[in-house]
């Protein structure tokens, strides 16, 4: 009876502070929390060769904080937002607030499952910087799109559009107590069929390739910087000629990027061959060495960013440029990349192993889980064979 009492006691009081309170938690807030000058800017719809509907929705917005002027550690998510659906932009999806105006664009492609629709653009102004609560402590901002998004072509757009868009698939190491100096891995050679070969002279690729990073979301940007080796298939814009070759890359500054095709190399790597990709850093100059099964094919120009900055991120991964193009692997044959290695100031003089069972630093990244796929090998997680390697395909290779 006691029992009884005291139960009933305790939850008539939780009645009353409720009433009181209020039952907040579900709730999505309702003010703009200092969020102000919004503007929209930039707007663009790409429309489909038929039915009038749309390929792609992109604008930039540009907005003030005028809240909380000491406090810095706000972030701010902007998505659409459609009735009982919510899209939020991943790729770049969030930014940490600065001093001054603050902006980011907003890109919308068909392929993403909106459906169609009126939508408002919202800001949301969260604590969070790596997952998107709704209802996070913050505030939001809305702008009204003035025309319905109609996403309903999808199988028009499919078949005869090309959709610029940058997506990958891979395993990331990152490591911010010493600075990455060079990468290594071996991968299987699988080439993706590329989108727009009839008819369209698109730009187009499909690559794997081990990269070492500059991750630069500390520095309030998401344009992280890179330089990588491995191979591709490409086609560049207007044109209807596609090779394959290995590949090396470096990012030299904001608008230049040197980019290596060794298209002299024939044969290209063949289908299914095993090859080691290693690229390692001479900090004296800011050079990049890249190799080939051990084999040195290219150095790159002196580089006063390489020289002056630290990497903390290994990537392995592939790419590729459309949402059309194929994923390097399918399901049946996947691509494969194994033997992880990174140097570090930590031990510079020898390579060390990547336990991809490290979850404290290694971590999956897709642009789009539904489409492409990451999975370790099947075996025994203690050998050293299954540790360091990982395998990548395409779920819905289009051609």
């Amino acid at each position: 009876m006691k029992k009884i009492y005291e139960n009933g006691f305790v939850l008539f009081l939780s009645i009353i502070i409720m009433l009181i309170t209020g039952c907040s938690e579900d709730k999505e807030p309702t003010t703009s929390k200092g969020i102000d000058n919004v503007v929209i800017d930039n707007v663009i719809y790409e429309n489909c060769s038929q039915n009038n509907g749309i390929c792609m929705f992109y604008c930039t917005i540009s907005f003030d904080d005028n809240s909380d002027s000491d406090d810095m550690d706000w972030y701010y998510w902007i998505g659409l937002d459609g009735g009982n659906y919510y899209y939020v932009y991943r790729k770049g999806g969030y930014l940490r607030r600065t001093f001054g105006r603050m902006g980011m664009p907003l890109k919308v492609l068909y392929y993403e499952g909106i459906k169609s629709g009126y939508y408002d653009i919202k800001i949301y102004k969260t604590r969070e910087y790596n997952i998107y609560d709704r209802y996070a402590e913050g505030g939001m901002a809305t702008y009204t799109i003035p025309k319905k998004l109609d996403f309903s072509c999808y199988d028009c757009c499919y078949q005869n559009c090309v959709s610029e868009d940058y997506n990958y698939a891979g395993v990331a190491y990152v490591n911010n107590d010493f600075s990455i100096l060079a990468a290594s891995c071996s991968i299987v050679t699988c080439y993706g069929n590329l989108a727009g070969y009839t008819g369209n002279n698109n730009a187009a690729h499909s690559a794997a390739f081990a990269s070492v990073v500059v991750d630069t979301t500390a520095f309030n940007s998401h344009d992280d910087k890179w330089a990588l080796t491995g191979y591709t298939i490409m086609r560049v814009q207007n044109s209807t000629n596609i090779f394959k070759c290995r590949l090396s890359e470096m990012y030299v500054n904001d608008y230049d990027k040197d980019l290596y095709l060794d298209t002299l190399h024939q044969p290209p790597p063949a289908i299914g061959s095993i090859n080691n990709y290693r690229l390692e850093l001479d900090t004296s100059n800011g050079q990049w060495r890249h190799y080939f099964n051990d084999v040195k094919f290219r150095t790159t120009n002196p580089s006063d960013f390489w020289r002056d900055n630290s990497a903390n991120v290994a990537w392995w991964e592939g790419e590729i440029l459309n949402f059309e193009d194929d994923m390097p692997g399918t399901n049946n044959e996947p691509c494969i990349f194994s033997d992880l290695k990174i140097k570090s100031t930590l031990m510079p003089m020898m390579y060390n192993y990547i336990n991809l069972f490290d979850t404290m630093n290694c971590e999956y990244r897709y642009s789009n889980k539904s489409q492409w796929m990451i999975d370790t090998l099947c075996g025994n997680r203690y050998l050293l064979e299954y540790q360091t390697s990982f395998k990548i395909w395409d779920v819905n290779p289009k051609y």
